[in-house]
């Protein structure tokens, strides 16, 4: 992927490993994609579909350069079974915005996540990053508690208008502490 830059070394997973995902991981992205179809009918009520892969690495917000997006996989036993999306900046300076934060359906509810999370958190202090901002879905009431514990709060709504639904989304930041 073009304009996309090095991320410098990420804190251990234990188990897992980071992969910062580009054009040759489209396929394993694609797949995982795949084995989380409960997720994209969830929210955003379609199957999942062939450019799943694709829009996860090149999906801008608007005013947003592709040097400002930086897409991790996370890798375990070998297998890809979680991506991060984050966008540096945004919507505010020093604020790192998370797209997406998915991972296989048998890694879920074991700690991994927080574990990614954590690991993130610190490597974007360290990075200048002042806070975390993201939005969770009114359908996805799983993703809201884990968020939640995790030390986010509630910073407002929006309505999300997607391809084929529109639904109430809760918009959560958190500061994070200095490196």
């Amino acid at each position: 992927m073009t304009g996309q830059r090095e991320a410098p070394p990420l804190p251990a997973l234990g188990s897992a490993a980071w992969l910062v995902l580009g054009e040759p991981h489209l396929a394993a992205v694609q797949q995982l994609f795949v084995r989380c179809t409960d997720f994209i009918e969830r929210i955003e009520a379609r199957p999942t579909r062939g450019d799943e892969a694709t829009h996860l690495l090149e999906d801008l917000p608007p005013g947003r350069e592709p040097s400002d997006k930086l897409a991790l996989g996370v890798v375990q036993h070998g297998a890809l079974v979680g991506v991060i999306d984050l966008v540096r900046d945004f919507p505010r300076a020093g604020t790192w915005y998370v797209g997406l934060l998915l991972l296989a359906p048998e890694c879920r509810g074991n700690g991994l996540g927080e574990r990614i999370h954590d690991a993130l958190a610190a490597w974007i202090a360290e990075q200048g990053g002042s806070r975390l901002r993201l939005i969770v879905q009114e359908q996805n009431p799983a993703a809201l508690r884990f968020w939640l514990r995790l030390g986010y709060q509630v910073c407002g709504s929006a309505v999300q208008h997607l391809e084929l639904r529109a639904h109430d989304v809760a918009i959560l930041e958190r500061s994070l502490p200095l490196p």
